[in-house]
C-alpha cells in the first residue's frame, strides 16, 4: 500500500516575483488546456508535451499544469482523512498532499517519456521554525528529472502556492522550485537517500538542520552570504552581519522573541557598495529570530517586501543599557545613504556629537533641531560635523539635485 505523506507546505506571506525564462509559450500551451485533453494521465501528457521541443518543455509544461490545477489538501494535512494518492484519481478531484502532487508528476513525466522519480524526506516547510530538529518519519515529497544527462530537481507542490497562517492554501505559482540548483535546494529539502541530494560529498541531517532558514526571494534577488552561512550566529556589540547584493536589491531586517516582532530600533540596516551590513541591538540577553524581508531593486516605490531569510541570534548582554538605532526613513534607503556615527538613537542633550554620513547625490545634509538647521561640512558624498545637542529631537535631511527641498533621512531621541 502507497505510504501517505502528508507533507509540509512552504509558508510565504509575502508575494514573490515570477522569473523570465524561455518557458512562456510552453506555459502559455499548459495553462490553456482544453478539458477534453484532460480525461486521462496518457492524454493529458500527450497534449502538454505535442509543442515541446525536448525534454526540458515537457517537464515545464507538465510542471506549469499541475502547479496552475491541483490544490493542496488541506483537510487531509490537519485532519489526516484519508487521500488517495492515485495519479488518476488526483486527476480527477484535483486535490492532493505533496505525496500526490509528487505521483501526478511522476506518472505524467513517465507517459510523456521522462525518465523521473518521486524523492520522499524532510522539508522546512509549514510550521517549520528556525532551529527546528528533523525528527520522525519523512514529511515531504518532491522529485528528480533527467535531462540533458543528468538529474534535476523540482518540487510542484511548493509550486503550487503555500499555506497562510490560517491554514488556507493559497494559489501562487513560485517558478523557483522548478529546476532549481542542488546547493540552494538542500537549504529547505532533504531527502531519505542522500544520492538525490545530488551533492558531492553530501551533508549530514544535523548539517541541514544547522542552516539559515532561506526562502525563494534570497535566490530570486541573488544574495549571498559573507560571514555568517550557519543558521545561529553568536551574537555580540561588535558583530555586523554582511550580505553581498549585487542586484542591489533592498533588504530590511527585523527582530523576533516569542513570536512577537520586536521595536524596529532594534535593527539597523544599510548598504555601501554592492554590499549590505546588518546591526542588531537587542534589548536584553536572550535568543531572538532575526528575520531579513527582500525587495527587487527595480521595486523602489513599492513598500512590499519578501520574507527573505531568517537567523538564530543567541545575544549575552555586557550590562550596558541598550537603546537601539536612529529611525530610518525611505530616503536614506532609496539614496544608499551609509551612517557611521552617532549609532544609537539616544543623544544626550547639552553635549556635543560628531555627525559622519556618506549620502549619495546630495548637495546639502543638515542637522535639524527644532528651528535650527546646522549645514554638515562635505567632501564628495561624505558629510561631516561635531555639533551640539540642543533641542528636543535631532533629525537628518539632505537635499538632492532632482527634489527642490529636504527630505529627512533619520531621527534622533534626546535625553
Amino acid at each position: 500500500m502507497r505510504r501517505l505523506i502528508l507533507c509540509l507546505m512552504i509558508t510565504l506571506v509575502f508575494p514573490v516575483f515570477l522569473f523570465a525564462r524561455s518557458f512562456e509559450a510552453i506555459d502559455r500551451h499548459a495553462l490553456n488546456t482544453p478539458k477534453s485533453a484532460e480525461v486521462s494521465i496518457e492524454s493529458l501528457a500527450r497534449y502538454l508535451t505535442t509543442p515541446a521541443q525536448n525534454d526540458s518543455d515537457k517537464i515545464r509544461a507538465i510542471f506549469r499544469w499541475v502547479t496552475a490545477n491541483i490544490s493542496y489538501d488541506t483537510k487531509a494535512y490537519f485532519v489526516g482523512s484519508p487521500h488517495s494518492g492515485e495519479s488518476g484519481n488526483i486527476l480527477k478531484d484535483r486535490t492532493a498532499v505533496c505525496d500526490g502532487f509528487s505521483s501526478l508528476m511522476e506518472s505524467l513525466g513517465e507517459a510523456a517519456g521522462l525518465r523521473i522519480v518521486k524523492i520522499s524526506g524532510h522539508a522546512k516547510g509549514y510550521g517549520y521554525q528556525i532551529g527546528d530538529k528533523m525528527t520522525g518519519a519523512p514529511d515531504h515529497a518532491w522529485n528528480a528529472v533527467w535531462l540533458h544527462g543528468r538529474w534535476q530537481l523540482l518540487d510542484a507542490t511548493w509550486g503550487a502556492g503555500y499555506m497562510d497562517e490560517k491554514g488556507r492554501f493559497i494559489r501562487q505559482f513560485e517558478p523557483y522550485y522548478f529546476l532549481p540548483s542542488p546547493l540552494d535546494l538542500i537549504d529547505t529539502h532533504f531527502p531519505e537517500e542522500a544520492r538525490w541530494q545530488l551533492l558531492e560529498p553530501a551533508i549530514t541531517k544535523a548539517q541541514f538542520e544547522a542552516l539559515p532558514f532561506i526562502k525563494p526571494a534570497w535566490y530570486h534577488h541573488g544574495f549571498k552570504m559573507v560571514n555568517y552561512n550557519q543558521g545561529t550566529i553568536v551574537w555580540n556589540d561588535s558583530t555586523i552581519l554582511a550580505i553581498d547584493s549585487p542586484d542591489h536589491a533592498f533588504l530590511i531586517a527585523r527582530l523576533i522573541q516569542n513570536n512577537q516582532e520586536l521595536d524596529r530600533s532594534f535593527t539597523f540596516v544599510q548598504q555601501i557598495q554592492d554590499q549590505i551590513h546588518i546591526y542588531l541591538d537587542p534589548p536584553q540577553s536572550g535568543k531572538y529570530v532575526l528575520r531579513l524581508y527582500s525587495k527587487a531593486p527595480d521595486n523602489q516605490d513599492s513598500d512590499q517586501y519578501q520574507w527573505a531569510l531568517d537567523y538564530l541570534v543567541q545575544y549575552q548582554s555586557k550590562g550596558k543599557q541598550n537603546t537601539g538605532f536612529p529611525e530610518v526613513y525611505k530616503t536614506f534607503f532609496d539614496h544608499k545613504g551609509y551612517l557611521s556615527q552617532p549609532f544609537r538613537k539616544a543623544l544626550k542633550r547639552g553635549t556635543s556629537s560628531t555627525f559622519d554620513l556618506i549620502i549619495p547625490n546630495a548637495i546639502s545634509v543638515q542637522v535639524i533641531q527644532g528651528e535650527h538647521w546646522t549645514p554638515l561640512l562635505q567632501s564628495g558624498n561624505r558629510f561631516y560635523q561635531q555639533i551640539e545637542i540642543t533641542g528636543k529631537e535631532v533629525l537628518i535631511g539632505a537635499l538632492f539635485k532632482e527634489k527642490g527641498s529636504y527630505n529627512i533621512l533619520l531621527k534622533y531621541e534626546v535625553k
